[in-house]
């Protein structure tokens, strides 16, 4: 992996522990302040559905980046060579950045929505783009690493 792909990698690692980290706290000091201390924490699931979003979303990257995410692939595992494995890696990887990139774009559209409405979360104003934003960055890096499974295909042939 090169400078860059290490430190693209830093950046993801870091961003979904920061997030589980908020997530962990966020529900820590609403259950204290719930149940020890009978104080209803204003905004706690506002934060922790900002923190949850960034979390899932960056997470999704560095299971693409890792190879990690979740699949069914029988064909996959009964085709390991030849020709018919190689067309079934083929397909999968690009309706994966078919998906990615309508996802990437469609959430582009969102965002330019969400930007020019100015929604706010009710209790602490904190605007939903910013929930909104990892969204985009997910199917982008995604997307992203569906053109390196791609080019990586094509380089083992």
């Amino acid at each position: 992996m090169n400078k860059f792909g290490v430190c693209l990698a830093w950046v993801e690692d870091h961003i979904v522990l920061l997030a589980t980290i908020g997530v962990l706290s966020s529900i820590t000091l609403s259950a204290a302040c719930r149940y020890l201390f009978s104080y209803d924490l204003n905004g706690a699931e506002e934060v922790l559905g900002l923190f949850s979003a960034w979390m899932f979303f960056i997470g999704a990257i560095r299971a693409s980046r890792t190879r990690t995410q979740i699949t069914a692939d029988i064909l996959g595992v009964i085709f390991k060579g030849g020709v018919m494995g190689f067309l079934i890696r083929l397909t999968r990887i690009l309706l994966g950045l078919a998906i990615c990139s309508t996802m990437a774009w469609w959430s582009v559209e969102f965002i330019t929505w969400e930007m020019e409405n100015g929604g706010k979360t009710p209790a602490l104003g904190i605007p939903i783009l910013f929930g909104k934003l990892a969204l985009f960055l997910s199917f982008i890096g995604m997307a992203g690493y569906c053109l390196r499974d791609l080019a990586s295909l094509f380089m083992k042939r």
